[in-house]
């Protein structure tokens, strides 16, 4: 460093810069150069990088899920990773009894959710990142599917694994979590949930009856293992699934939210896509990307980790991390603030923050964070703001009973100043648009969304 003290001092003369401060800058690295990056260890740092970026490149589903594997316990980080991998185009899904093994994988498959149908790479969800589920838990599943097979229902499940490692607490994590979703019968979560104490107590008895090496005689009788029908498998034989309502996809994500400590199917947001393309003015990644600079702005997200705090003068304000698709950014409540909106951020419900966006921290260590002014739940600004709801219909698959079923749900439908439109599309050759009667105007509501996407499907109505 000696040598090239007189080197950086002319350097920096040569730039008009004052002597002093070279002189100090200059002393500052010097004494960094005791401790900090010598020779080897920055080219030690060079070649992983390299590597790292290499891999990254040419193997990103396998970098993405060993990142993933790496920091399984940090849900933060999971976040960012699954947006990263989302942007980079990839398919995350979630965990599959049947699929899945401890850590995050790469496998081949068809994505549950898009317009994909083909069968494409993804990463899939390791059991271990689900809550609750332990080591012991997994590797009791993993053995069981190892020495017979893929499990056919939530009833061989039981019968197969030990109910003692891979208990009720443990079922229920794997079922919020979508990891039975892949079972034969397409039963849904609600189903499994509600077959669950029927499939344990089972499963309970014929584990007490092989460890006591007793068989029982009506078993003899049965034929526990699933019945094929063209091929599939469907229950076996006393395999019962209630006939119950699906879950709302407002309950699905938060029970995915509960199992996994985030969304994998899909995101609070999904349903206001179009109401924040409208309303929001930034998303939470925009300014550490650099995309929007300090001042106003407005963002769309959902409520997490939210603290009550009283400040010195004795008044109540809040903190809070507020999430979107894309990440978190810090949320601070002052007090003249917080009386105002406190019922809206302990809703539970997707809310609009506007305020005052700021970097607190630098350029190296940037802490962007939003002094809120206003927030409003999306859903008002919906109900004020739409004017119109159009529900779009596939003339070749329309049945008449979905349209009788339709006609029901828009009867029942609270009644708005929402105008109801038909837009029936006859594949590559028109769409006929038919306005209902002023008679038929409904608002907007999160139930009428649910109950036409179960009859249709996800995204069949749009809001104008």
């Amino acid at each position: 460093m000696a040598k090239e003290k007189a080197k950086f001092l002319t350097g920096a003369s040569g730039l008009k810069i004052d002597p002093k401060i070279a002189e100090q800058v200059f002393e500052l690295m010097e004494f960094f150069a005791g401790y900090g990056f010598n020779r080897s260890h920055s080219a030690a740092y060079g070649w992983i990088t390299y590597q790292t970026a290499y891999l990254k490149h040419h193997f990103p589903h396998e970098f993405m899920a060993g990142l993933m594997s790496c920091d399984a316990d940090n849900v933060d980080n999971i976040v960012k990773f699954i947006a990263e991998a989302r942007a980079m185009g990839l398919v995350v899904e979630r965990p599959d009894i049947n699929e899945s093994h401890h850590d995050f994988t790469v496998t081949q498959g068809t994505p549950a959710v898009g317009d994909v149908a083909a069968t494409v790479k993804m990463i899939r969800f390791g059991l271990g990142a689900v809550k609750g589920v332990g080591t012991n838990a997994v590797e009791a599943i993993l053995e069981a599917r190892a020495s017979e097979g893929k499990f056919e229902s939530i009833f061989e499940l039981c019968r197969r694994v030990d109910t003692q490692k891979c208990n009720r607490r443990v079922l229920e994590q794997l079922i919020k979590s979508g990891a039975l979703d892949g079972l034969p019968g397409g039963h849904h979560r609600a189903q499994l949930l509600a077959a669950l104490d029927a499939a344990l107590e089972r499963g309970a008895a014929e584990q007490r009856d092989r460890r006591s090496g007793q068989t029982n005689l009506f078993g003899l009788l049965s034929v526990p293992e699933p019945i094929k029908v063209n091929g599939a498998a469907t229950a076996g034989q006393g395999e019962l699934y209630p006939e119950i309502e699906i879950w709302s996809h407002k309950q699905l994500l938060a029970f995915e939210k509960e199992a996994l400590g985030f969304y994998v199917s899909g995101h609070p947001l999904d349903r206001y896509r179009g109401d924040l393309q409208r309303y929001a003015s930034a998303t939470t990644s925009d300014f550490p990307a650099g995309a929007k600079n300090q001042g106003d702005h407005s963002i769309g997200g959902i409520v997490s980790q939210y603290r009550e705090m009283i400040t010195k003068k004795g008044d109540k304000m809040a903190r809070f991390q507020f999430e979107d698709t894309e990440g978190t950014l810090e949320v601070i409540a002052f007090p003249k603030t917080f009386e105002k909106v406190r019922h809206v951020l302990v809703s539970d419900e997707p809310i609009l923050c506007s305020g005052q966006v700021k970097n607190e921290g630098n350029s190296e260590a940037p802490e962007w964070k939003m002094l809120l002014e206003t927030a409003v739940p999306l859903s008002d600004l919906r109900q004020q703001k739409t004017s119109r709801v159009d529900i779009h219909l596939d003339a070749d698959q329309l049945t008449h009973d979905q349209v009788a079923e339709l006609k029901t749900i828009l009867a029942n439908a609270t009644r708005g100043a929402c105008q109801a439109v038909l837009r029936l599309k006859i594949a590559q050759r028109s769409e006929a648009v038919i306005p209902l009667p002023e008679a038929w105007a409904v608002s907007p509501t999160e139930d009428l969304l649910t109950r036409l996407e179960r009859l249709f499907g996800d995204r069949v109505a749009t809001l104008g």
